[in-house]
């Protein structure tokens, strides 16, 4: 039972780079930020082996893309609010300094209010 559970959480691990290029493929961003945060804590304590080290740089990269994405979204005067929360929430989650987040979050909106309706 214990060896089938190390196995699972070994896998999800090698698996992290494909899981995520498929989620923000399908602009599941929120699922790839919860994959990202799931297999965090296992990355950086093994940080040390080869293996381990190669999941996290790709997984890393995915993310630099997902990170664009989602800024991008912030700067869209289509966006609705909702949407706008999420993505910058999940940058927040990602790592990203909150406070030049929510500074773009509450521009975007100042930005909207100004247009003639």
């Amino acid at each position: 039972n214990g060896v089938r559970r190390l196995l699972k959480k070994l896998s999800f691990i090698f698996e992290l780079p494909t899981r995520l290029k498929r989620t923000v493929e399908l602009d599941a961003s929120a699922e790839a930020v919860k994959y990202w945060r799931t297999a965090l804590p296992v990355l950086r304590a093994y940080q040390h082996v080869p293996s381990f080290q190669a999941v996290e740089a790709e997984a890393s990269e995915i993310l630099a893309q997902l990170k664009d994405k989602l800024r991008s979204r912030l700067q869209s005067l289509d966006l609705a609010p909702a949407e706008a929360q999420e993505a910058a929430s999940l940058l927040i989650q990602l790592g990203e300094p909150a406070r030049p987040i929510r500074q773009q979050f509450v521009a975007l909106f100042t930005s909207r209010l100004r247009l003639p309706v």
